[in-house]
């Protein structure tokens, strides 16, 4: 078939429909056909948001994200460990409940530097992270500087 008939075919399909036969193309590899499809949607004019607005925003949310997952990761490796270790002295055990401790006075000490560098409320990244009234690993005799400058670089890579 001729690209002006698929062109006319394809401008007749739903967006769905479109987006389903888009993946299909780009899955076989088949650049005649993406072509074909793009040429074939509606064009329309709109208005963004300023880049820089978008993607401090989303950098934002990935920040609590990320934060999040960590803490409740890190603290249910921490409980189970020290459980087992409760249970059996295995020492393994609790050196890896430690190690998570470790991480998560890290990811606190780097959240806290930061959110005072960019202006931003804690307490707003950690009710996104769903942990606001949570335990706080904050001993700064603990803090492990290298996982602090980890977690920091990491955050602010998604700030900036």
């Amino acid at each position: 078939m001729k690209t002006a008939q698929l062109d006319k075919l394809y401008s007749k399909l739903t967006p769905y429909e479109q987006a389903g036969l888009f993946f299909e193309a780009a899955v076989r590899q088949d650049n005649a056909e993406l072509e074909v499809i793009v040429n074939s949607l509606e064009r329309r004019p709109y208005r963004a948001l300023r880049p820089e607005f978008t993607m401090r925003k989303e950098g934002l949310f990935m920040l609590a994200w990320t934060y999040g997952i960590g803490y409740w990761r890190n603290r249910e490796m921490m409980i189970r460990a020290v459980t087992v270790y409760n249970k059996t002295g295995n020492e393994a055990a609790l050196c890896f409940g430690l190690d998570a401790a470790d991480e998560l006075t890290g990811m606190e000490a780097a959240l806290v530097d930061v959110c005072k560098r960019t202006s931003i409320d804690i307490d707003a990244v950690k009710t996104v992270a769903q942990c606001k009234d949570e335990i706080i690993f904050d001993n700064e005799e603990f803090v492990n500087p290298e996982i602090v400058k980890q977690y920091t670089e990491l955050f602010m890579s998604m700030v900036n």
